[in-house]
């Protein structure tokens, strides 16, 4: 009973082949078999002879997988160094892959930060360019109309010079405007004979059309309208000259735009004409520091127009003029169209506040109480309307294109008492017919 069991547990290749069943096999001649076991299971038919055919075999392998077989090498006989060459070799198309993915990659980020960088940087331009497009268009929205008084093809030239015809509703208006703000001075400059002009007798009146002055009037006034909100009625400074206003007509509210008239040397008057003031070269021995002067007074003014002979009878250059026929001597006086905006009121005189020292004088208007803005212009007042130093209002601008020339008035002086020759008589009885 013990022996049945062994055999039957051993293995088939280890019994009897004569007790065992023999199987043919299925490929007959053709069979390529080569392992013992198989023919010790499976039978062939007569002629097969399995030495022949295993040599056969050993020499002539067709079977692609049995070549596969033949070609891998025996892992006993593999060195270490070979297992690490066959495991280079296996794993070498995928390094190269991971290579090249990390070079695409590498790339891709590169390009992603570039593309992001255009990005930020066309971002910026966009966010920059918005606001100069607005301000081109904020340009082109300003209003550049010329008064209506100044007709059609106002700007044929950039500078054109207009005469006023005499007796015209415009050359009475202007003629009026520069009578009626005569004040009463010390009979030292400006004078006729000695004494304060009592009446200006017109000669001749020109307006003037300066496009690219125009133009910068236009702008300073929408920046200065812009500024304060369009509200600059409602400022303090606004509701005092209503309460106190000017000799000289308020031509907008909004801005607080006025007349005035500046009196200089002829040769800085035609210098204003064509180029405008200049704050650069500002005169800084004002009484209220260095800046552009004008005022209501057209006898103020008159202060500072000089002899066209002698070159004396005025501020800047003196008293003591003597030329002869001083009634025939003809005088020209600029009249302005002056933006104030909000107007530092200045009563009480601080030399130290608004002029400054010799080593920094002040070129600029006072600052407002907040600390950080700065008024428009400022009004000197004078005494008569609460001030302590002034005789005559003063108005002082500061930066260019905040007055435009409008007229240039020509003229002559005449005071009562004083000698008239008969050519001056005549020309004043003209302008009074007229």
């Amino acid at each position: 009973e013990r022996a049945s069991m062994s055999n039957i547990v051993k293995p088939f290749f280890e019994q009897n082949p004569s007790s065992a069943k023999v199987i043919p096999c299925r490929y007959g001649m053709n069979c390529y078999r080569i392992n013992p076991s198989h023919f010790a299971r499976f039978s062939h038919p007569p002629g097969f002879t399995s030495k022949s055919r295993i040599v056969d075999n050993s020499q002539a392998v067709t079977d692609p997988q049995n070549q596969l077989r033949n070609q891998q090498p025996d892992i006993a006989e593999v060195q270490p160094k070979d297992i690490v060459k066959l495991v280079r070799t296996i794993f070498a198309p995928s390094e190269t892959n991971n290579k090249c993915y990390e070079q695409q990659s590498m790339k891709k980020l590169h390009n992603y930060k570039n593309n992001k960088y255009e990005n930020n940087n066309y971002e910026k331009v966009k966010n920059n360019r918005e606001p100069r497009e607005l301000g081109k268009k904020r340009i082109l929205a300003i209003r550049l109309d010329t008064p209506d008084y100044w007709g059609l093809n106002t700007f044929d030239a950039p500078h054109l010079k207009v005469d006023i015809r005499p007796g015209s509703p415009e050359f009475v208006r202007i003629s009026r405007l520069l009578n009626t703000t005569i004040g009463t001075h010390d009979n030292k400059f400006g004078t006729i004979y000695g004494k304060d002009p009592t009446k200006f007798i017109v000669t001749k009146i020109t307006r003037i059309h300066n496009q690219n002055l125009w133009h910068a009037y236009c702008f300073k006034k929408n920046s200065i309208i812009q500024k304060s909100n369009n509200r600059l009625v409602d400022y303090e400074s606004s509701e005092y000259l209503q309460i106190s206003p000017l000799l000289t007509p308020l031509l907008d509210a909004a801005a607080n735009e006025y007349y005035l008239f500046h009196g200089c040397d002829y040769q800085i008057l035609k210098h204003l004409l064509y180029s405008g003031y200049d704050p650069r070269v500002s005169n800084l021995h004002g009484m209220l520091g260095g800046g552009f002067y004008l005022a209501e007074n057209s006898s103020k003014c008159n202060q500072y127009i000089p002899c066209p002979g002698c070159g004396k009878n005025s501020i800047p250059s003196g008293s003591g003029c003597n030329c002869p026929d001083q009634e025939d001597l003809v005088f020209s006086i600029i009249l302005y169209r002056a933006i104030l905006g909000d107007v530092h009121i200045a009563k009480m005189y601080d030399r130290a506040k608004y002029c400054g020292g010799s080593m920094d004088p002040v070129r600029r208007p006072p600052t407002k109480e907040n600390g950080c803005d700065l008024y428009d212009s400022v009004l000197g007042e004078s005494i008569k309307h609460g001030g302590n130093k002034l005789r005559h209002r003063e108005v002082i601008l500061y930066e260019s294109g905040q007055a435009y020339a409008e007229y240039v008035i020509q003229f002559k002086r005449w005071a009562v008492n004083a000698r008239m020759s008969s050519s001056a008589k005549s020309v004043e009885d003209k302008c009074v017919q007229s």
